[in-house]
């Protein structure tokens, strides 16, 4: 048995309200991750930031940005 005939009976379709659901709920996680993970990179310190190749300039304008904007 595959894993899209086991869930196909626990996921509604494309058209019905719980496939909203599960959209709005995969919307909701990505603000949390995105808006977590802005928090962490303005808490990193000089020599991590230069590690991962990314200016302190550069970190402030992403941390600044608002957890919704991409």
């Amino acid at each position: 048995m595959s894993a899209t005939s086991i869930f196909s009976h626990a996921i509604p379709s494309s058209q019905g309200l719980g496939h909203a659901a599960l959209k709005g709920l995969g919307l909701f996680a990505t603000w949390f991750l995105r808006g977590r993970a802005r928090q962490q990179l303005r808490q990193l310190d000089e020599m991590t930031l230069r590690d991962i190749g990314v200016s302190r300039y550069d970190a402030e304008i992403e941390a600044s940005k608002p957890f919704w904007k991409e």
